[in-house]
C-alpha cells in the first residue's frame, strides 16, 4: 500500500495573490510540522491537502489516489480528517450530537457504531463529561477540542491540523501532543502551528513557509536561531 502524500507544481492565486507557487513535497507516516508567518500559505495548502479548496495548477495524490479525478477524491476524502482553523461548529447541537453529525457524514450510519465512535472521540480529547453539553456553551479551549475530536472520526489515515492547540491550557496541550505523537506512529500527520514547542515536541519533521514556497525542509535541529528573516526564534 502506498502510505504517502505527495504535491507536485502546486500553485494557487487569490487576484493577483501567488498564495502557493509551484510546490513540491511528499509526506509519509509520522508527524510533519508546518510553521511560517502569517500569510505564508499554510492554511491555503492545507485546504487543498483536503480537498476543500482545488489548486490552480499542480497535483496532489495520498495513498495513491489522485484528488482530481471525483471519485478517488471520494475515496481520499473517507480516509482524511480535517481541523481547519473555524471548524463550523453548530453551536444548538450538544456536543455528543455535533460530532455523531460528522461521524454521519463519514459514512458511519449504524446507530451503535456511531455511538461508539463518537464516546471514542470524546474520550481521546476529555470531553465525555460534557457530551450533553451544548456547543455554544463551550469555552474556547473545549470548543477546540472538539473539533479535534471531529477530525479524527472514522480514524483516518491522513490528519490535516490547523492550530490545533490555539485556546488549549497547559495540560490540554500536553495531551494533545501524546495523541499527536501516539497517531503519527501510523498515521500521516500535518500539523500547522504558530506554537514553535509544539513543533519540536512532536513533529520529526518540519516544512518552513515563507511567501508561498519551502524555505527549509528537514528535522528541527537543523533550523538556525532565524529562518527567513528572522520571524523564527530559536526550536528548543
Amino acid at each position: 500500500m502506498v502510505f504517502t502524500v505527495s504535491a507536485k507544481g502546486l500553485s494557487k492565486s487569490f487576484g493577483r495573490k501567488q498564495v502557493l507557487d509551484k510546490l513540491d513535497f511528499e509526506v509519509g507516516k509520522g508527524v510533519t510540522g508546518l510553521l511560517g508567518p502569517n500569510g505564508a500559505g499554510k492554511t491555503t495548502l492545507l485546504r487543498c491537502l483536503a480537498t476543500a479548496l482545488r489548486p490552480d495548477h499542480g497535483h496532489i495524490t495520498a495513498f495513491g489516489l489522485d484528488a482530481s479525478d471525483r471519485s478517488q477524491r471520494t475515496e481520499l476524502r473517507r480516509r482524511l480528517g480535517y481541523l481547519p482553523q473555524d471548524p463550523g461548529l453548530y453551536g444548538h447541537f450538544t456536543v455528543a450530537r455535533m460530532v455523531g453529525y460528522i461521524a454521519i457524514l463519514k459514512e458511519i450510519t449504524g446507530r451503535r457504531q456511531r455511538e461508539e465512535e463518537v464516546g471514542r472521540v470524546l474520550a481521546e480529547v476529555d470531553l465525555t463529561e460534557h457530551a450533553s453539553t451544548k456547543v455554544k456553551k463551550l469555552s474556547g479551549g473545549m470548543r477546540q477540542r472538539l473539533g479535534i475530536a471531529a477530525a479524527l472520526v472514522g480514524d483516518p489515515d491522513f490528519l490535516i491540523l490547523d492550530e490545533p492547540t490555539v485556546g488549549l491550557d497547559p495540560v490540554q496541550r500536553m495531551r494533545f501532543r501524546e495523541l499527536v505523537s501516539a497517531l503519527g506512529e501510523s498515521k500521516v500527520v500535518l500539523l500547522s502551528t504558530h506554537q514553535t514547542e509544539d513543533i519540536a515536541a512532536v513533529c520529526g519533521r518540519v516544512l518552513v513557509f515563507s511567501a508561498g514556497k519551502i524555505v527549509f525542509d528537514g528535522d528541527t535541529g537543523g533550523l538556525g536561531p532565524t529562518v527567513e528573516h528572522g520571524y523564527l526564534r530559536l526550536l528548543a
